[in-house]
């Protein structure tokens, strides 16, 4: 049985653009410069493939797990946004410098304020599509992250809040104009007062209880924050960085710089600008820098892996004969991937682990829900024996090999930490020979 849904995934719409997508990064590899930053990046994206088809087996044989995921991800939600209002009550106080410092068990601050961001549409699902006491966790883990969001003074994810809210706004007024559904209209009210009474929350508290003189980039009002993004664009790094990657695409159309590439194809255009010998890593924009290094079909591939997702939604809203049932199983991916997009527009979460487990759960849903069998004749395709053994060989291989992959890119950055450490603190703890004898 499992060996037949493995072979739905890649019969799917989503699942087939996924595939190419890992197809191109493979053959991008012929453009490389660095071969091995091309295997350790395909190590990365390969890995959350992988998981993306597990999770699709896995919601394919039940769709009951939604809910359950919907739950896991609402509690989560709540243990975050917990940690904020904790911090943030030491910055107040004085026993934390700045509000950057708020990381959790997130590497920045920004991981962090993705996590609530992504995490959101979670607790939106069961304010739309539960009852009782889990929509009550709804409306509290909703409420509890967005405050967490103001918070945290990004500047994305306030953009993000006032898209989300639009969004939202289309379904229900498209579900009552058209259809004269009215059961959505009470929880969109309910959420548009939380998103006020956050806003407000917040901007009090920011004007009388924060420290004056204390954080001046993130210490500021809404507002404020949000008029900055519009200060200066041209002195914008992100805009300079994003400029010098539709050069690399326009000079390698076809299959980009080679997956993984993009930090060192783009030094040619960065180091003229730049004489301080700190260079961006991450182009702060997924979909650009994915373009860049596998070339125009790898990009079309992977933007319509969210388009895919995003369509099936809009076509289930718009469908007369479609079912309630049918927009609640697509709900959540769709707003998933929708809140993943703001996230990949302006940073890079395709590089962060604990943001890529939430894409793969956004696009296997989204796969799974995207076609059910009640849309269309049910066409028994015969699987062989050998070939769901090879298929499920093929997933062990994957994971084995990435996992030592990813292994030495952890030793690796380890060392890289050390050496690091040693330049902040201008003391040398280690001899050059320990990292030339132990680095992978």
């Amino acid at each position: 049985h499992t060996g037949g849904i493995s072979f739905d995934f890649f019969r799917k719409p989503i699942g087939i653009a996924y595939s190419l997508f890992i197809l191109i990064s493979l053959f991008s590899f012929f453009n490389a410069t660095n071969l091995n930053e091309s295997i350790l990046y395909f190590s990365k994206i390969i890995t959350v493939f992988t998981a993306c088809f597990l999770l699709f087996v896995v919601l394919s044989a039940n769709i009951n797990y939604l809910q359950l995921i919907a739950l896991t991800l609402s509690f989560l939600l709540i243990y975050d946004a917990f940690f904020v209002f904790y911090k943030i009550t030491d910055f107040i106080f004085g026993d934390l410098e700045a509000i950057s410092d708020i990381t959790s068990v997130y590497s920045n601050k920004n991981i962090l304020a993705s996590a609530l961001f992504v995490k959101l549409p979670a607790a939106l699902w069961l304010m739309f599509f539960t009852k009782g006491w889990m929509k009550r966790v709804g409306y509290f883990a909703a409420f509890v992250a967005m405050l967490a969001t103001f918070i945290l003074s990004t500047r994305s994810f306030y953009l993000g809040l006032v898209g989300i809210s639009l969004a939202l706004s289309g379904f229900v007024a498209i579900r009552y104009l058209v259809f004269k559904q009215k059961e959505h209209l009470q929880t969109l009210g309910y959420f548009a007062g939380l998103l006020i009474l956050a806003f407000v929350i917040y901007s009090v508290s920011q004007k009388n209880v924060f420290p004056e003189g204390k954080e001046q980039v993130l210490n500021k009002g809404v507002v404020t924050r949000l008029s900055t993004a519009m200060v200066n664009p041209s002195d914008n790094m992100r805009i300079d960085s994003w400029s010098r990657s539709f050069k690399l695409i326009a000079e390698h159309p076809l299959l980009g710089v080679g997956t993984g590439n993009w930090k060192i194809n783009v030094l040619k255009y960065e180091n003229q600008v730049l004489d301080d010998y700190t260079y961006m890593y991450k182009n702060h924009n997924d979909f650009i820098e994915v373009t860049a290094e596998t070339g125009l079909i790898g990009g079309t591939a992977y933007l319509a892996i969210f388009l895919l997702v995003l369509i099936s939604f809009i076509r289930a809203v718009f469908s007369k004969a479609g079912k309630e049932e049918r927009i609640k199983l697509l709900f959540l991916p769709a707003f998933g991937i929708l809140a993943y997009s703001v996230d990949a527009f302006f940073n890079f979460p395709a590089n962060r682990p604990e943001i890529q487990i939430l894409f793969a759960l956004y696009v296997s849903a989204g796969a799974v829900f995207s076609i059910r069998k009640t849309d269309r004749p049910d066409k028994k395709i015969p699987t062989q024996p050998i070939l769901s053994w090879l298929s499920w060989s093929t997933v062990v291989l994957l994971i084995a090999s990435s996992s030592y992959i990813l292994f030495l890119n952890t030793k690796s950055l380890h060392y890289q930490r050390l050496v690091k450490e040693d330049l902040n603190n201008n003391e040398f703890t280690h001899e050059a020979s320990f990292f030339v004898s132990n680095y992978p």
